[in-house]
């Protein structure tokens, strides 16, 4: 399975003050491997990847130490049946949500907006 870009972060004013929302919703199986639709949204702009669930353990590995996050409490799934596939969606949600509301925090307590920290490559 392919992996999406990552997204170039927003340009201009806008970016540094308005809210930031993220959701986990639709998932895709290609070969053996499900992916999860990951939309991310800064005011007007908004982007969506696919990335699998590696991608989010990856995440987690990269910003456990700096952001003082807890442990990555999500298991790996050995049978993906649809009802596990959609729990897992609403938990990566609830992850991804508290890991950018810690990297705002860091961000903004450090003297800066938060945005291009969460959004930058």
């Amino acid at each position: 399975l392919p992996r999406s870009p990552t997204p170039e972060p927003p340009r201009g004013p806008s970016s540094s003050s308005a809210p930031l929302r993220v959701t986990v919703g639709k998932w895709r199986r290609e070969g053996g491997v499900v992916a999860y639709e990951v939309s991310v949204a800064v005011g007007e702009e908004q982007w969506t990847v696919w990335k699998r669930f590696s991608d989010f353990r990856s995440l987690h590995s990269l910003c456990a130490h700096t952001l003082r996050l807890p442990p990555f409490a999500l298991p790996r799934l050995l049978l993906h049946t649809k009802s596990r596939r959609k729990r897992r969606s609403f938990m990566l949600q609830g992850y991804l949500q508290d890991t950018l509301g810690r990297a705002v925090d860091t961000a903004c307590s450090a003297g800066g907006s938060g945005a291009p920290l969460l959004l930058a490559g």
